[in-house]
C-alpha cells in the first residue's frame, strides 16, 4: 500500500503527516487521508478541538519567530497605582527622567 506525505511549513516549524493511500488510487498526488465516517458527537468534538488547536499553533508559528519580542500587557490595579505614583514623582521633579515603558505589575 503506497504512502503519501503531506508537508506543512509554518514559520520555523516543519510538520509532516504520513498516511496510507489505497493501491487503486488514480491521482496519488491529490490523495487525502480517508476520514472516519462513523464518529460519535464526543469524538467529533475532540477531533474539531484538535484541528482548531493545530491551526492556531500554525498561525502563531508563522507570525512569531524565536527571535521575536513577546509583550505581556497587564492592566491590573498594581500597574495603575505604580503609574500614578510615577506621575506624582514626575510632577514634583520634572527634571527626573522616568521611563514609563518599564512599569511592571506584580
Amino acid at each position: 500500500m503506497p504512502r503519501m506525505k503531506r508537508v506543512t511549513v509554518s514559520g520555523a516549524v516543519l510538520e509532516q503527516e504520513i498516511f496510507n493511500v489505497a493501491p487503486n488510487t488514480k491521482n496519488v498526488k491529490g490523495a487525502v487521508p480517508k476520514p472516519l465516517t462513523e464518529r460519535t458527537a464526543e469524538e467529533k468534538e475532540k477531533y474539531n478541538l484538535k484541528q482548531a488547536l493545530k491551526r492556531f499553533i500554525r498561525i502563531v508559528n508563522h507570525n512569531f519567530s524565536p527571535t521575536a519580542f513577546y509583550v505581556t500587557n497587564t492592566f491590573d490595579n498594581s500597574w495603575k497605582a505604580k503609574a500614578e505614583n510615577l506621575l506624582k514623582i514626575q510632577k514634583e521633579n520634572p527634571e527626573t527622567p522616568i521611563d514609563f515603558n518599564n512599569i511592571t505589575g506584580g
